[in-house]
């Protein structure tokens, strides 16, 4: 993705965007995407079915994308307001890299939360029943 990137801005003439902002971009979708793999480990730790993990995950990922987007929507809302900081949406600026750069604390904190969820996820793992 990153090469389609660069080949695309070397043929098409554009002045304000450059291979370290298409690095930018591409590295920020690492650490949303490790936290949704890390929450869907989880959940195929702690449930009994395969279909249930998958359920589950994409049920998270969908609540969190919703939440952004309808907070994004309306404002003034408490209730959104703060459901928002729980999205993961709501700390990936996939725009915001693009034109600025690296946002290092957002996706610092999107690599945290993925080391927590893989940490439960190990922990769950070593608790769980293995039968055959």
């Amino acid at each position: 993705m990153w090469l389609a990137l660069v080949l695309s801005i070397n043929l098409v003439a554009v002045d304000d965007f450059t291979v370290a902002n298409a690095t930018a971009g591409i590295w920020h979708m690492i650490p949303i995407s490790l936290t949704i793999i890390a929450a869907t480990l989880l959940l195929s730790v702690s449930t009994r079915s395969a279909r249930s993990a998958g359920g589950l995950a994409a049920l998270f990922v969908l609540a969190s994308y919703f939440v952004r987007a309808i907070n994004d929507l309306i404002d003034g809302v408490p209730l959104l307001d703060w459901l928002n900081g729980f999205s993961i949406f709501s700390y990936y600026r996939s725009l915001t890299v693009l034109v600025n750069g690296v946002q290092w604390a957002y996706d610092a904190l999107l690599l945290a939360v993925a080391a927590a969820l893989f940490a439960l996820a190990l922990w769950q793992f070593q608790r769980r029943d293995l039968g055959v």
